[in-house]
């Protein structure tokens, strides 16, 4: 006889169409009306999941909670998922993912006991190829979705082995008919398309969601009395109430006892509602800006406090808020204006958190650090000494730019050409001075503030001291005359490698490269009219958005740096309604560039994207994975995207810090900057026809990295993602060198520290993202990396005198 496992739930957004307030509390009125239903009905079950609710139970009711309490003894109130919140599974970076569920783990465990074994991922829009890898580092075996469903995603089974790209692997099962829940008066129909599908199948186990959701609710009282019908209808049936923790045992039994071998499936499961990897570009910077922040200030903290002997600081809170704004209706951008304000206030917050911690450690290290400036003359102010630090696992070469007050009020010098730069040894740096961040000051010319950009190698986790002066006969050493950066003409910067060229009036910005063909790319507006989610039943013209609307032409250039350390160049792009202005840099020897981009966005149902050459293969970063695609429509990355070809010239690496949608169709490889939906909704409606309903309007800023070879982009993104910090100091009697290092470890290029930071004992979890398996020395011990496992380490073999 098979059996019907009802797995009752009440999938719960804590923000959506209201904020978190609401939907916190309606967690509790959700848990207080099953609680009812659970004393009157003794066969009935629950399953509800995220430790973040969990937590507010507790603290607000708990009275309530103990009773939740008894009835998880009792066996049917089951804890699942195992996470904080229930995250988007595609747009995170692999330590929010990782910590997602360590945090979920780590509660359920002290609170209860024991930790979760299914991870649930209700309505979640699409997973990841490395979530598996993460499922297994935190002690999942089993993993249940709904999404993508069957007409976007054919999967082997419905019950099936989901294996990452490391040995992680979840028996995994998703529900194929229906939805996670089920309307109030739709149980019969849900339960005879159960019968239906699987009549001729040898299941012996049916699993189905039931329950209303969204809001919460849970399973109703006329969805019991409908199941209580129909199941004396149905003798033939077996129908219960049921757990994911029982279905799960009841599957293994069946595969025991069958001798069953479930299919293995490897890699991502997507795609779906893929408008979400776009929507609200804003935000989606918001966030990536408060999670690189926390990370470095993880990376920074737990270095410098080990190397000082300082007691170790757990950044789990700040982590929970990252996580929070994981939540698949948050960073997917799909919920109502007010509440998405209302969580760009908490990532704000969270960032600037974040810095207090970041300038707190390169204090406590800069009070130990021996820094010492040469006594003035006269009444010349005094050199100001920047404490630089390092916040990668690897050697970083490349420029930095430091900018500081020479002295209090306007430098009483001759001449403006006063600057100079000492390293930590005393002796003249190269450097190239360039414009402050204030550019036109009322005190005239002779501004006290200078900056510049200079160039430093620095070791892993290594801190440096330079020392910035004024002097009316400055001490400097000779600039370089060779393979320098300058500009070509009034439209174009070169080095020795690249030429980037931006002509008034035409469309392309051309990077020109020695005895290679020419490389263009553009910005171009699609027609998109789709809401917040794209086009909700996945059709591939809604996910491909290939009409086209209008390419951006060039309006004007400026060239603002004149090397020889650094050429930048300006370039203005306008549309018929939106604009961006694109900041080009580049460095005398990179065979890259930077740009920094100030989008002025006024469209609707458009989509900008920035057009490269189509690539053959494209390698994506993705949570916990480095994911292939080949020609796709709109896809999720995160960090950076390696673009192969057959013609090897035409071959790239890209990195950002904004966004999360990718397209490889019809001649050009592209990445979205931004699109005109509405908040929270369907479809979209043109300015003419419902011009009163907002759509995210206004300025956007971001930066992208292009380099010349695929194997740059990790690079790239940690230069984006985790760039050198520069602190102003004070002249200091310290124990420590003016260079140094906290760590004698530095990482291989194709072994990310995923975090820094991690545990009750802030260990580090890195990961060998290679097809090889590599051995990793570290103080103590020879530490094996398989490809793509997440291996944990002990910070103390990490950092230390």
């Amino acid at each position: 006889m098979k059996t019907i496992h009802l797995l009752t739930n009440a999938h719960l957004d804590p923000v959506w169409y209201w904020d978190w307030q609401e939907g916190l509390n309606e967690s509790l009125r959700t848990c207080r009306t099953m609680v009812k239903l659970l004393d009157e009905f003794p066969d009935l079950t629950f399953n509800r999941g995220e430790a973040y609710f969990y937590d507010h139970l507790e603290h607000a009711d708990p009275k309530l909670f103990q009773r939740i309490r008894e009835l998880i003894e009792e066996g049917r109130w089951c804890v699942v998922g195992g996470n904080w919140i229930q995250p988007d599974h595609n747009m995170p970076c692999s330590e929010a993912i990782l910590r997602q569920y360590q945090i979920g783990q780590e509660y359920f465990k002290n609170t209860f006991g024991f930790n979760i074994n299914v991870a649930w991922s209700a309505d979640c829009f699409g997973h990841s190829a490395g979530i598996p890898d993460v499922l297994a580092a935190c002690g999942f075996k089993y993993f249940s979705c709904n999404r993508p469903m069957p007409h976007t995603l054919q999967l082997p089974a419905e019950t099936f082995y989901w294996k990452g790209q490391g040995t992680g692997k979840v028996l995994a099962s998703r529900l194929d008919v229906g939805w996670y829940g089920c309307e109030s008066d739709a149980a019969p129909a849900r339960l005879d398309a159960l019968l239906q599908r699987y009549a001729d199948r040898p299941h012996k186990n049916i699993p189905s969601g039931m329950g209303v959701g969204d809001h919460g609710g849970g399973t109703t009282r006329q969805q019991l009395d409908d199941i209580r019908k129909w199941k004396e209808q149905h003798p033939e049936v077996n129908v219960v109430f049921s757990t994911f923790d029982r279905y799960f045992a009841a599957i293994e039994q069946e595969i025991a006892e069958n001798n069953i071998q479930p299919p293995t499936y490897s890699g991502e499961m997507n795609f779906c509602l893929t408008g979400c990897y776009a929507s609200l570009p804003a935000f989606k910077k918001a966030y990536r800006q408060a999670e690189s922040t926390v990370r470095i200030a993880d990376r920074i903290e737990n270095a410098v406090n080990a190397y000082l002997n300082i007691p170790f600081k757990d950044s789990t809170e700040q982590w929970k808020d990252i996580c929070f704004n994981d939540f698949h209706d948050i960073l997917p951008c799909s919920s109502t204006e007010r509440a998405m304000n209302y969580q760009k206030d908490q990532l704000n917050g969270t960032t600037h958190t974040a810095r207090k911690r970041i300038f707190a450690a390169l204090q406590s290290l800069s009070t130990k650090i021996n820094i010492t400036v040469p006594k003035p003359e006269g009444y010349a102010p005094e050199q100001v000494p920047i404490v630089l630090f390092n916040p990668n696992p690897r050697t970083f070469k490349g420029t930095v730019e430091v900018e500081c007050a020479l002295d209090y009020r306007p430098l009483r010098l001759a001449t403006t050409d006063c600057l100079q730069i000492f390293d930590e040894n005393d002796k003249p740096m190269p450097f190239q001075e360039i414009d402050t961040e204030m550019h036109n000051s009322p005190i005239g010319s002779n501004m006290w503030r200078k900056r510049a950009v200079l160039n430093v190698e620095m070791p892993a986790f290594g801190w440096k001291v330079v020392k910035v002066g004024a002097d009316p006969q400055p001490v400097r050493c000779q600039p370089p005359t060779e393979d320098i950066a300058k500009p070509i003409d009034n439209c174009s910067i070169g080095n020795r490698i690249l030429t980037i060229v931006a002509k008034p009036g035409e469309q392309n910005i051309t990077i020109k490269r020695q005895d290679l063909p020419d490389f263009n790319f553009s910005l171009a507006n699609y027609l998109d009219p789709y809401g917040s989610w794209g086009d909700m039943a996945d059709t591939v013209k809604g996910m491909q958005l290939q009409d086209l609307q209008e390419v951006f032409e060039i309006t004007r250039t400026i060239i603002t740096e004149k090397g020889p350390q650094r050429a930048a160049m300006f370039v203005e792009l306008a549309g018929r309604k939106s604009s961006i202005s694109l900041l080009f840099r580049l460095n005398r020897k990179d065979h890259h560039f930077s740009v920094q981009a100030r989008l002025m966005w006024d469209d609707r149902a458009r989509r900008l994207k920035l057009r490269f050459p189509q690539g053959h293969t494209i390698a994506y970063d993705c949570p916990a994975a480095e994911t292939q695609r080949q020609n796709t429509g709109q896809v999720p990355g995160i960090r950076y995207a390696k673009i192969y070809n057959e013609e090897a010239s035409q071959a790239f690496a890209f990195a950002s810090n904004c966004g999360y949608s990718y397209d490889n169709l019809n001649g050009f490889f592209t990445w979205t900057l931004a699109r005109g939906c509405h908040y929270s909704s369907v479809s979209n409606s043109n300015s003419q026809t419902d011009p009163h309903r907002p759509v995210e309007r206004g300025e956007v800023v971001f930066d992208f990295l292009w380099g010349d070879k695929p194997e740059l982009a990790n690079e790239l993104a940690d230069q984006l993602e985790f760039p050198v910090q520069t602190f102003v100091a004070w002249p200091n009697e310290g124990a420590l060198p003016p260079a140094g290092q906290c760590s004698k470890l530095d990482l291989p290029k194709c072994v990310e520290l995923v975090s820094a930071n991690n545990g009750a004992n802030g260990d580090l979890v890195i990961q060998n993202r290679s097809k090889e398996t590599i051995e990793l020395k570290t103080i103590n011990r020879a530490v094996t990396l398989p490809p793509w496992n997440l291996v944990t380490i002990s910070h103390k073999e990490w950092f230390g005198k």
